[in-house]
């Protein structure tokens, strides 16, 4: 009788935890046999978990979730810009999305949950100058696509073609800019759409001409509460306003406290005494997961004065395990739990695979970005003499 009782309260705990959601789509002017793409959002890493074709103008997705949830919608059709559409879901959402075009960034989302809310508000804000941006990435796409079809004699000819494009949609993101940080400024509830809208003003004015926008941008920043700065979006925001420094060659290197899937706590001094081959890398980045065969060729070929360590920046613990199952890491494998606000802000990280290797004694030798086949042996044979 115990047994069975567990057994259904056990059924009933997880059917609690698992709810279902719908988000249906009706569109205007987008041709059936459009494929949308439902995707998952893992913080690096935007992964597919369902697609749909629209047939009659309408698509639908049915899913279960146990608690808020961050999705995208895409087009994996000709005719759709490279973006994506913002979306959440909790369990029991009945999401509807209507849309004009293949237009998607401007699509129409009824939700009651908080963060659409802001995300239709501030697209709302900018709509004609997102459609006009939007109308530039599918020529933009279409110029890509051509690209590859084409005698490798007319690629200069497309890449001036794409230049161009580029320079008209400059002006029309530095109004958007403007734009959101008008709503930026405006708005007293900060909720998460808020601070990854802030954390893009601070990533575009970090390289913008225009000063104002970075001055702007500060601004909002020192507004937030101390809590608000200590978030993990806060930290980002930080360190794009206010880059921290960054170890040089030749200089001693910076350390922290990290973690092991199993939870225990490490750190790079406990390593003194090896050449370090560090690896910053995520789940999402196609180059990373090219060069995990030949990280793992060095570490099982590596001398006793060489380690080879991944350093992940992915968000999330699970996102983080869930790719080093699916590759195999049989290496050390560590995380700060901090992304690209952490020790990698510290080695200047800003694109990956970022690799460093450090001395025995704890010094830094080198630092680049990028993967190539066997740079990696290459790099290290350098400074093991081989």
């Amino acid at each position: 009788m115990f047994r069975i009782t567990f057994l259904l309260l056990l059924s009933s705990a997880s059917a609690f935890a698992q709810q279902p959601y719908t988000i249906e789509g009706t569109l205007k002017n987008v041709p059936d046999g459009a494929v949308i793409s439902l995707m998952r959002n893992e913080g690096n890493l935007l992964s597919e978990i369902a697609k749909d074709t629209v047939k009659g103008g309408k698509f639908r997705f049915d899913g279960s979730v146990d608690a808020l949830t961050s999705l995208g919608l895409s087009g994996r059709s000709s005719g759709f810009p490279s973006m994506w559409l913002d979306l959440w879901v909790k369990p029991g959402s009945q999401v509807k999305v209507t849309g004009n075009r293949t237009h998607l960034k401007t699509w129409t989302v009824k939700s009651d949950i908080p963060e659409q809310k802001d995300q239709q508000r501030f697209m709302s804000r900018s709509k004609a100058l997102l459609d006009q941006y939007q109308e530039l990435s599918v020529q933009e796409s279409a110029l890509f696509e051509k690209r590859g079809k084409v005698d490798k004699s007319e690629h200069p000819a497309i890449r001036k073609s794409i230049d161009s494009i580029r320079k008209l949609q400059e002006p029309i993101q530095d109004a958007i800019n403007r734009n959101e940080l008008s709503l930026l400024e405006s708005t007293s509830q900060h909720g998460t759409y808020w601070m990854k809208i802030l954390k893009e003003r601070a990533r575009f004015s970090k390289y913008s001409s225009d000063t104002t926008l970075l001055f702007r941008t500060k601004a909002i920043y020192h507004a937030l509460s101390e809590q608000e700065k200590s978030s993990y979006n806060g930290a980002e925001i930080r360190n794009l306003l206010y880059p921290p420094t960054v170890v040089k060659v030749g200089e001693k290197i910076a350390d922290t406290e990290l973690k092991d899937l199993q939870g225990n706590t490490h750190s790079l001094a406990e390593y003194k005494g090896k050449y370090l081959l560090i690896d910053f890398w995520s789940i999402g980045c196609g180059p990373c997961i090219a060069a995990m065969p030949e990280l793992k060729k060095l570490h099982e070929s590596a001398p006793a004065n060489l380690a080879v360590i991944s350093l992940s920046v992915d968000e999330r613990t699970e996102t983080w395990k869930k790719a080093s199952d699916k590759f195999q890491l049989n290496w050390i494998n560590l995380s700060d739990g901090k992304g690209m606000t952490g020790l990698a802000a510290n080695y200047g990280v800003t694109g990956i695979p970022h690799y460093v290797i450090i001395s025995p004694d704890g010094v830094l030798l080198d630092s680049w970005v990028g993967y190539s086949e066997g740079a990696l042996e290459k790099r290290v044979g350098k400074f093991l003499g081989r």
